[in-house]
């Protein structure tokens, strides 16, 4: 039997109540996202697991918004891929745990509307589910800079540079450290116990594999990448990583929206 249930309706004042839809295969996880939205009268909340979204059409539902725990796993493009194609317009919010990198670089790879972290408050997941139905934001939403900063964007770097660290040799990893050091091709090699000359045949060999003109430029570059994990990492922002992941907006969790 579906487990999916119109929530009901406590105010009969609100004439089109926004369509809410909860996927997930926890049924406690459904059970406690139910019961952020379930006292607000401008919601009608539905949830479902992923093998039962054939119900929301049995249900006439026509969804506003499509709340996704990640639990879903090996499922979670074949749920976007399907709400993106039957429910045009929805909007998508994912509720991700930090430590899941593969599931992260995947939200953002389909398209999701916003990221939200799964230990969040609940206020903070009633509110953005709140401002994204009062919206349309052409990005991808992150809720919290600190969230993004510290967990999203350095877990994807992490993922989507290994191919690129994997083209550097040890050595040449060594080299773009001491480059971004500031240190001259003499100074670094009294630090590597290594000649000037091949200290010199590293440098044109890793700035060959960044396609950069001199060193400045490829220890730029290599930040941009994450491929340098220095003080300045951290620093990273939507701005610089826009070409990797689309336009993002980081932004604290949202106030309440007041009547």
């Amino acid at each position: 039997m579906a487990a999916l249930v119109e929530a009901e309706m406590e105010d009969n004042s609100v004439s089109t109540p926004l369509s809410l839809v909860i996927i997930s295969n926890s049924p406690i996880m459904r059970m406690g996202l139910r019961a952020i939205f379930k006292a607000d009268p401008e919601f009608s909340v539905f949830d479902c697991n992923s093998g039962e979204m054939d119900a929301i059409d049995s249900c006439g539902v026509h969804p506003r918004l499509f709340l996704l725990d990640v639990d879903l796993c090996d499922t979670l493009k074949d749920v976007v891929m399907r709400i993106t194609s039957w429910y045009i317009g929805a909007k998508i919010v994912v509720l991700i745990p930090a430590e899941h990198e593969m599931l992260l670089m995947e939200s953002i790879g389909l398209g999701v509307d916003a990221m939200i972290d799964k230990a969040s408050h609940p206020d903070v997941i009633f509110n953005t589910v709140k401002m994204l139905c009062a919206e349309s934001p052409s990005e991808l939403v992150v809720i919290s800079p600190v969230f993004w900063s510290n967990c999203v964007v350095p877990k994807i770097l992490d993922v989507a540079n290994a191919q690129k660290v994997s083209l550097l040799t040890r050595r040449e990893l060594e080299i773009l450290s001491q480059l971004d050091k500031g240190y001259s091709n003499q100074e670094i090699a009294t630090q590597l116990f290594i000649s000037p000359h091949t200290v010199k045949r590293h440098i044109e060999h890793v700035l060959k594999k960044f396609d950069a003109k001199d060193r400045h430029e490829c220890v730029r570059l290599a930040h941009a990448d994450g491929l340098l994990r220095t003080a300045r990492r951290p620093q990273s922002s939507p701005e610089t990583l826009t070409e990797t992941f689309g336009p993002v907006r980081v932004q604290e969790a949202p106030r309440p929206i007041l009547p």
